[in-house]
C-alpha cells in the first residue's frame, strides 16, 4: 500500500508540501499535473478504501473546490491538511456509503453481530431439479401453470414440465449450423401467438422463436458486434442491451434498429420497462438510468448500488437493485435518493424477480441462494436495522422470510408462476441446474 500523508503522522500538519507533491505525482499517474475521477478511485483502493466509480465522482467534488472536474495540487493540498486519517477519507464518502460498506465488511469479516442481527429465515429445499444444460442456465420463464422454458450458455432453448424433470420436453438450438450462448430470454405475445426473443452472443444478434413450431421468424439485422446481455420488451418494442454499453431499441414489425444509449466501457447488466414509454437500464459500474424509448433521452440518473450492479427489476413506480455489496434497494421514482435496503444477504446479489400477485421480492445471490421478502409489510412486524443508525427510517427493512436452497453456484435467474397464489418458483443457476420450488 502507498505510504500517504493520510497514514503517516510526520506529515499530518499538511505542511510538508514537498511530500504532499510526491503522493500527488503518484496519483497523478497521467502526468497532467490534475487528478481525475479514475485515478481518485486508485487512490483509494490503495488506501484500503472500497469505493465505485460513481461515489468517487462524489468524493471529488467534495476535494475539487474550484469545481474544474479535477483535483490540482493546491485543491490536494486543502484536503490532506483536513483529513488526518483514513476514517476522514471515509466520512468525505457519503453516510450512506460508509454504513453499506460497513455492512459488508461486517459479512466479510466474519463478525459474530452479523448472524445475530440478520436472522437466517427459513431454508426451504428444491421439489423437483432439472439438469440437462451443459452450462449456466442464463434464463427461466413460466408457460403456464406446469411448463416453463430455460436458455443456456451451451446454445439450448428447452421446455419442461414439473412433472418430468428427467428430460425437457423438447430442446432445440435457434440456429442449425451455427452455434451461439444464449445470454438473455424475454417473451412478447401477438395474435395470440407467442415468441421468445432471445439475446445471443457470438455477433449473432437477436432472434425470435414462436414457441409452437420452434422456428425462427425475426432476427435483428443490425450487425452487433458485442454479446447481448439483457433483453426486455415494451410493447412491440424490443429493448436489448450488450456487453460493451449499448443500448438498442427494435421492432418486431420493422427491421430497422435505433439507439437508446451508449455508455462505452460499461456492460449493461439488466433493462426492465418502467412504463410503456419508458425503460430502466442496468450498468455494470452501479449507475442506473430512466430512458425514454420516444425521445431517446435519459430522464433521471442515479447510482443503484455501491459497487458493480448486477440486477435490476421494475414493479409500478419502483426499481429494485442488486449488486455486489450484498444490499437490494428499493428505488421510488419520485425521491430516488433514499431508498429502502434489503439487508441479510451474506454475499452479492445476482438476480431479483417480483411476484406481482402476491407482491413478494426474490433475491438471488452468489452463494446459491434466493431469499424470499414480503413486500406488503404487517403493521407489527419488526424490522432489523444498521447498528448506530439512529432515527434514520432509510435504513429500517423486514427481514426475509424463507430462503430456497439447492444450488452449488451463483443464481442467475428466478421466474414465478402468477397463475395461482404464493406461485410456485423455479430457479437456474451456474451449475447449470433448474430448481422448482413447489
Amino acid at each position: 500500500m502507498i505510504e500517504t500523508p493520510v497514514l503517516n503522522s510526520a506529515t499530518r500538519s499538511g505542511d510538508d508540501k514537498d511530500s504532499l507533491l510526491r503522493v500527488f505525482r503518484m496519483f497523478n499517474m497521467s502526468d497532467t499535473g490534475r487528478i481525475d475521477h479514475f485515478e481518485l478511485l486508485l487512490a483509494l483502493k490503495e488506501l484500503g478504501i472500497t469505493s465505485c466509480l460513481h461515489t468517487t465522482r462524489r468524493v471529488l467534488d467534495s476535494i475539487d473546490l474550484d469545481k474544474s472536474g479535477a483535483i490540482e495540487f493546491e485543491d490536494f493540498c486543502r484536503f490532506f491538511s483536513r483529513a488526518r486519517s483514513e476514517f476522514d477519507v471515509k466520512k468525505l464518502l457519503t453516510q450512506e456509503a460508509v454504513r453499506c460498506l460497513e455492512y459488508k465488511e461486517s459479512v466479510e469479516s466474519g463478525d459474530p453481530n452479523f448472524s445475530r442481527q440478520y436472522k437466517i429465515p427459513t431454508c426451504q429445499k428444491p421439489a423437483e431439479r432439472f439438469i440437462f444444460h451443459k452450462e449456466a442456465v442464463t434464463s427461466v420463464n413460466w408457460i403456464d401453470a406446469d411448463t416453463f422454458t430455460s436458455t443456456s450458455l451451451d446454445g439450448f432453448i428447452s421446455t419442461w414440465t414439473v412433472h418430468n424433470p428427467s428430460a425437457p420436453l423438447y430442446s432445440f438450438k435457434p440456429f442449425d449450423n451455427v452455434f451461439a450462448p444464449i445470454y438473455c430470454h424475454s417473451s412478447v405475445s401477438e395474435n395470440q401467438l407467442t415468441y421468445n426473443i432471445l439475446g445471443l452472443g457470438k455477433s449473432q444478434g437477436i432472434v425470435a422463436c414462436e414457441s409452437q413450431n420452434r422456428t425462427v421468424v425475426w432476427k435483428s439485422c443490425t450487425p452487433v458486434p458485442s454479446d447481448i446481455m439483457t433483453v426486455c420488451t415494451v410493447g412491440e418494442c424490443i429493448v436489448a442491451g450488450t456487453k460493451d454499453g449499448q443500448c438498442t431499441l427494435f421492432n418486431l414489425n420493422s427491421p430497422a434498429a435505433s439507439s437508446l444509449s451508449t455508455k462505452q466501457g460499461q456492460v449493461i447488466q439488466s433493462v426492465s420497462p418502467v412504463s410503456p414509454t419508458s425503460v430502466a437500464i442496468g450498468y455494470h459500474s452501479g449507475l442506473v438510468d430512466i430512458v425514454d424509448i420516444r425521445s431517446h433521452s435519459i430522464v433521471s440518473q442515479f447510482e443503484g448500488c455501491l459497487g458493480k450492479l448486477n440486477a435490476l427489476t421494475t414493479f409500478n413506480a419502483f426499481i429494485f437493485t442488486g449488486g455486489d455489496d450484498f444490499i437490494v434497494r428499493k428505488f421510488d421514482l419520485r425521491k430516488v435518493a433514499d431508498p429502502e435496503k434489503f439487508l441479510g444477504h451474506s454475499s452479492g446479489i445476482t438476480a431479483l424477480k417480483i411476484a406481482h400477485k402476491d407482491q413478494r421480492l426474490l433475491s438471488g445471490s452468489a452463494d446459491g441462494s434466493v431469499r424470499v421478502w414480503e413486500l406488503r409489510k404487517p403493521v407489527n412486524q419488526s424490522a432489523v436495522k444498521f447498528q448506530d443508525t439512529g432515527s434514520d427510517a432509510s435504513m429500517l427493512v423486514c427481514a426475509s422470510t424463507r430462503a430456497l436452497i439447492g444450488h452449488t453456484q451463483a443464481i442467475k435467474c428466478i421466474s414465478v408462476n402468477e397463475s395461482e397464489p404464493n406461485g410456485k418458483v423455479i430457479t437456474g443457476s451456474l451449475d447449470a441446474s433448474i430448481n422448482y420450488y413447489s
